[in-house]
Formats: structure tokens, C-alpha cells, sequence
């Protein structure tokens, strides 16, 4: 994983807040995943999340108003519009997931080891960016 930040003049954070990741997994599939963290955006119009996933099988576009994607064989996209907002809506549907899950005992569709796999992630994108070099996941404990 390859991470590079940058600090946007006038910012409030004391921390980048621009960041641009990329994940490489097998020679076939890729991740380039980019965001855009500004509280002091002045063109909140044009303000945008977008996710790019190209696979083996597929390749996979997300903003935050719709999601496409495109199977390998397949000549046309799909597009399915997206409801809501990140958050508090994409959290809704996790935690009541969850609490359902300690109510009747169920196994998560997310387990902790997902979680910890995510903030591996994370790590590896902070190092990447401070010594400017490419992070195997497997460097983080």
C-alpha cells in the first residue's frame, strides 16, 4: 500500500486532511481509493468521495449518490442509486445489525478481526506517508 497526504493551506486540522491510497493485491486487482477530508472546503457543491475497485472478475465505482459496477464479461454497467448519507445512515443499518446479533447470539457479518484488519490499513497508510515508501500490510502487527 502506497499513501501520500498533503495539508491544505488555512486548514484547522493539525494533520493532513488530503489523502490519496493505493492497494495492490495480486497482479490482477487493484484499489486506488481517494479521500478528500476538508472541513474548510468552500466549494461544498463539487465536494466528492469516489471509490475505484478494478478485479479479476469486475470492476466496482462508488460516490456518494450511486454505485456502478461491471462484471468482466458483461458489456453494460449497472447503476444503482445510493439513499442517505454516510453517516448517520451507513451507520444505522451496521449497529442495528449488531445489537441484533448480541440479542440473539448470531456471529456478525463484520468481525472484530475486520476492524483490526481496517486500522492495519490505517497504520500502514500514516507510515507510508511519513517515510514516503510503499507498506506491505504484513509489516503491521
Amino acid at each position: 500500500m502506497k499513501c501520500t497526504t498533503t495539508i491544505v493551506p488555512g486548514q484547522i486540522e493539525v494533520t493532513p486532511i488530503i489523502y490519496s491510497m493505493a492497494f495492490e493485491y495480486e497482479p490482477e486487482a487493484r484499489i486506488i481509493s481517494t479521500l478528500h477530508f476538508n472541513d474548510i472546503c468552500y466549494t461544498r457543491p463539487l465536494f466528492e468521495y469516489e471509490w475505484a475497485i478494478d478485479g479479476t472478475e469486475g470492476s466496482l465505482r462508488v460516490t456518494r449518490s450511486e454505485l456502478t459496477y461491471c462484471a468482466r464479461e458483461d458489456e453494460e454497467a449497472q447503476t444503482f442509486k445510493l439513499q442517505g448519507a454516510w453517516f448517520p445512515d451507513a451507520f444505522a443499518g451496521s449497529m442495528a445489525h449488531m445489537m441484533d446479533c448480541l440479542a440473539t447470539g448470531a456471529e456478525p457479518m463484520t468481525s472484530g478481526r475486520d476492524n483490526l484488519d481496517t486500522i492495519r490499513c490505517a497504520e500502514a497508510a500514516v507510515i507510508s506517508s511519513n517515510e514516503g515508501r510503499a507498506v506491505e500490510l504484513s509489516e503491521i502487527g
